[in-house]
Formats: structure tokens, sequence, C-alpha cells
């Protein structure tokens, strides 16, 4: 089982090859994906933006979890607009015709390129919080999954790269955007703290390439020497 250090797999254990790094990192570290700033120039986005993503919440592990309400989205929006922040939303599913506006029309795949150049992210997307780290970009996840999940914690306890805030907490969550957008050099910090994250870590898509052609020998190898994943830097 190839999976990040820091992810747990039961019984399993000694099954696991555990990696320095993310599965997102695989398509996100800068030896694979570099933000192209023409993309943006071809949307016409504005200097400052932000992006609120909505998730569905209709998989089976989302059963009980909360995301961002309906009341909850609608005072973001204000308060990005009071702050001359452009706002663009992703939504999974269909959309309220007030938010239909602010719908994000982009090809899918420069979504990566997109969000690279936003000023920050809010979501109830797990997934999309981790790519938002990979990339240096701000995010608050407001969702049910806050504190539970691995990676996450990781992230945003060692690198304060995300931010997690359960929705029971609304007010908590506009607390830390104003503390957020407060910061004059949000931007810098937050890629200071990537700078950071990428330097302990590896490039995973060049870790799994070598792992899968030199299988099974690359097992042996790592289960007696762990370290050797570090020469895919």
């Amino acid at each position: 089982i190839l999976c990040p250090v820091v992810c747990k797999v039961g019984k399993w254990n000694d099954k696991k090859i555990g990696y320095a790094g993310y599965m997102k990192l695989a398509y996100l570290h800068p030896n694979v994906f570099i933000p192209d700033e023409s993309i943006i120039k071809k949307y016409h986005f504005p200097e400052k933006y932000v992006i609120i993503r909505i998730a569905r919440l209709t998989a089976h592990h989302d059963i009980g979890i909360k995301g961002i309400s309906d009341d909850t989205l609608k005072r973001m929006i204000t308060s990005f607009k009071e702050k001359g922040l452009e706002v663009f939303l992703s939504a999974e599913g269909q959309v309220q015709d007030v938010y239909k506006p602010y719908l994000l029309h982009i090809d899918p795949t420069d979504m990566h390129n997109v969000l690279s150049f936003s000023s920050l992210l809010v979501c109830d997307s797990q997934s999309m919080s981790v790519e938002a780290a990979m990339l240096g970009v701000p995010s608050l996840r407001f969702s049910s999954f806050a504190g539970k999940i691995s990676v996450l914690e990781e992230l945003e306890n060692k690198y304060q790269l995300t931010f997690g805030i359960n929705p029971e907490d609304p007010n908590k969550l506009f607390e830390k955007l104003d503390e957020l957008l407060e910061l004059s050099n949000l931007h810098e910090v937050f890629q200071k703290r990537r700078k950071k994250m990428l330097k302990e870590k590896i490039d995973v898509s060049g870790f799994l390439t070598w792992f899968i052609e030199n299988y099974p020998k690359s097992v042996k190898i790592m289960k007696e020497n762990p370290d050797y994943q570090y020469r895919f830097k």
C-alpha cells in the first residue's frame, strides 16, 4: 500500500510503504506543474479574486457531513465584495439563480492555473483544499471533516497552509477570513510556507515512476532504506 507517511492504514500497516509527500503533489509539484499566467489573461481575470468551491457532499463518505450553507455563502459573497475582491463560484451541482452571475466559466483543465493565481480559496471540498496548499494558496475548509483528515491536519498544523473550521461555528470562519485578508503580504507568507513544505517532501510523481518501473525490487529497497525516496526532489 503506497500512501503518504501521515496516513494510517490500520491492520494493513505491514503492507504500507509511506512516502514523504501527498497524492496531489504528484501533479502539482513544481517539477510537474508551473502556473501559466497566460491562462488568467485569456479569461480576463482581475488582479485580485477569490474562489468559493461548493461540493455536492453526496458521496458515501459524505453522509452526515455539513458544508457551506446558503446563509454562509451569501454572507461570504457580500463580505468579499465589500473588501473589493471579485468572487468566482465553483459548484459541483446546480445553484440558485442569485448565484449564477458568480459561476466560474472555464475549461476544467485550466482550474489549477486559475486556483494558482487566486488570493484565497474557501470551500467544503477537502480535495481542493489540498490542491490549494500544494500551490501555496491560502484556503479555509468549512466542513464537518475539519480535524479528521490526516493529510489536511498536517498541512494545517505543521505548515499552516490551510485551516479547517466546523460549520457549527460560522463566525470563526469570518474571523479567520478577516485575519488573512488583513495581511498585506498574504501571497508571500503562503509561498514561503509552501517552500518549507516542498523542501521536506519529495517529487511524488518521480518517486512513483521509479517504484513502478523497478517493482518488486523497489519494495525491498524502500523497506530496507525508506530514505531512498529523498533522491526524488
